[in-house]
């Protein structure tokens, strides 16, 4: 049987809900092994959950997880002092309804967005806590990593204003984080788009960008692996520059994930589809391109990637450009129709459309590249693009 009748047979009888996991079938069926690393982490496949309104309570973290994905990262935590005050106090909404709805991009590529008005977590802090261990236990059960996620208030040093916020929430994270086997955190720090006034520039950014997250690694544990989630900002030069910019920055970190939502002035609201892609991988080419060019490294040894990851072709594309995770949000709330197979949870029928659809899936498209390099034997999805995965194009970037 040839692949295409394979992947076929898999994607219509969903022969790998039998197996004793996604990846032991995967590994016996085509020679994939799935595991990759976040940060140095070993994680089981390279599909995560990216913060936000999926991943808020329980009862999503067990779905995800037993559902098979790889990693979630839970929603974002606004920082606080002892008291509860919170400079952000206005990003602690409780509005969880989703709009989702179709968005051409400027390239007439259809895609998916999503808009919402909450923001952070609206309940207290010790109800997140209390989210956090109580999400480790269902990850664990399941080889599903958890990674709860902080937004702390940008400043520019060298004396921190906001240092009790930043003392007691990191301080109360790294003890929670003490319970799980791996204890990772991302912070996502998306006022450098959101705030009032002007919008900021990558110089702006990169500043406060370099208090924060130095001030958070001497906080938190020394165990903790770190992560940030970058956001975009407006033009393509500023994000470019703040990307490349920040090279010394980002070696504080275990992983960048990169990078997050686009911004409409005139409609107020992020915003995402091909547009989001479409600019994300033009910086990775630009950004390869230079580090190729110069010999300098800019991004972390892992970066994750996040925006329009909408199938398994997609993943391969920010994987080409050395992403070995991909951290989804908007695929999970598409209507069902647009799966193809309903198998009982959402996360069920995302995961089966992105690694079997015989178009699109990841399947597919990993064995796409098998044949265009003439490789035989097992394969290793984080090593194979770790090792080899540079884009070698050049960037589409004015």
């Amino acid at each position: 049987m040839n692949l295409q009748s394979r992947v076929e047979r898999d994607y219509q009888k969903h022969l790998w809900l039998n197996a004793p996991s996604l990846e032991s079938y995967v590994l016996e069926q085509y020679g994939w092994d799935l595991s990759t690393d976040l940060g140095g982490i070993r994680v089981k496949n390279p599909w995560g959950k990216a913060a936000g309104q999926l991943s808020l309570n329980t009862t999503q973290v067990d779905r995800d997880a037993q559902g098979g994905l790889g990693f979630v990262v839970l929603k974002t935590v606004i920082a606080q002092d002892e008291s509860g005050s919170s400079v952000q106090k206005a990003w602690m909404v409780d509005a969880p309804r989703m709009l989702v709805e179709r968005i051409t991009a400027k390239t007439g590529e259809e895609g998916w967005t999503v808009s919402w008005k909450g923001r952070g977590w609206s309940e207290s802090f010790q109800s997140y806590l209390e989210f956090v261990e109580r999400s480790f236990k269902l990850g664990a059960n399941q080889d599903c990593l958890v990674i709860p996620s902080c937004q702390l208030p940008l400043y520019v040093g060298p004396e921190n204003p906001h240092e009790k916020e930043y003392r007691y929430t990191l301080r109360s994270l790294g003890e929670a984080l003490q319970k799980s086997e791996q204890p990772a955190l991302e912070l996502d720090l998306s006022p450098t788009l959101l705030k009032d006034g002007p919008a900021p520039s990558a110089k702006q950014t990169l500043e406060e960008l370099g208090w924060v997250i130095s001030e958070a690694r001497k906080l938190l544990p020394k165990n903790i692996k770190l992560g940030l989630k970058l956001f975009n900002l407006q033009s393509d030069a500023e994000q470019l520059a703040l990307v490349q910019g920040g090279a010394h920055i980002w070696k504080q970190l275990d992983w960048l994930t990169i990078a997050n939502r686009l911004f409409s002035k005139e409609k107020g609201i992020s915003y995402g589809g091909y547009d989001l892609s479409n600019r994300n991988l033009a910086i990775l080419d630009a950004i390869r391109k230079v580090e190729r060019e110069s010999g300098e490294q800019i991004l972390p040894l892992s970066v994750s990637a996040t925006g329009n990851i909408c199938n398994g072709q997609m993943l391969v594309e920010y994987a080409n450009r050395g992403c070995t995770t991909g951290q989804l949000h908007t695929y999970f709330q598409l209507p069902k129709g647009e799966y193809g197979h309903d198998l009982g949870s959402r996360t069920l029928s995302a995961l089966h459309e992105l690694m079997f659809n015989p178009e699109q899936g990841l399947i597919v498209s990993l064995e796409a590249l098998r044949e265009q390099r003439s490789l035989g034997g097992e394969l290793n999805f984080g090593a194979f693009f770790k090792e080899g995965g540079s884009n070698d194009g050049t960037s589409n970037l004015d």
